[in-house]
């Protein structure tokens, strides 16, 4: 009856309340509450290590989190990145592979070009240094040496060229560490809270 079917309303009715504050609440703390929440208690990044690999990066997870893409300006843009490396990637073998990435959105048959600058040394990067992997398209870069600063840092610049609107760079918005500076291809900085989605990875020979 008439009873019957208002309680089966009412019922829908709280349901439909819960399932809107939970999304409301979860998206209010993706945007307002994890970047500090993760600087605060996971400071450092996320460190994953295996017997013969080691993985560091300052971003969450690619599927479910903040990732998103930064348009490369027109002129380019300079990405300047710093990572937090553990005592045990402080000296390492000279034969040990090292490989820098980060993901990248880029329009087909585009010409572009970027550089990739680490202790002291230039590392140059074309579309030819793309690879697939986890759903997504990284720019990978082999360095030969890998250098920490006296607070455990390791600094990278990339300088990106390209025509307007033809690249992108994955970002993630819900990670807010101070530790990604993007810049104009004029040097004026450009406020981005966010983290370039970049990764390190040391293969252990």
């Amino acid at each position: 009856g008439d009873s019957r079917r208002q309680q089966i309303l009412a019922f829908a009715l709280k349901v439909v309340i819960a399932l809107f504050l939970s999304c409301g609440a979860f998206s209010f703390w993706q945007s307002s509450v994890e970047p500090a929440f993760m600087r605060r208690f996971r400071p450092n990044g996320l460190l994953v290590e295996f017997p013969d690999t080691t993985l560091l990066y300052d971003h969450g997870p690619l599927s479910v989190g903040g990732l998103s893409s930064l348009g490369v300006p027109e002129g380019g843009l300079r990405l300047e990145k710093s990572l937090v490396l553990p005592a045990s990637l402080h000296s390492l073998a000279p034969d040990t592979r090292i490989a820098w990435r980060l993901p990248i959105v880029s329009a087909p048959n585009t010409a572009w070009h970027c550089v990739l600058s680490h202790a002291g040394q230039q590392q140059q990067v074309s579309p030819k240094g793309l690879r697939k992997d986890r759903f997504l398209t990284w720019l990978e870069v082999e360095l030969p040496q890998l250098a920490v600063d006296e607070h455990g840092l390791a600094h990278f610049t990339l300088d990106i060229t390209a025509p307007a609107d033809s690249l992108a760079i994955g970002v993630d918005r819900l990670r807010d560490y101070g530790r990604s500076r993007f810049r104009q291809s004029d040097g004026k900085a450009l406020y981005v809270p966010a983290e370039a989605a970049c990764e390190l990875q040391v293969f252990h020979p």
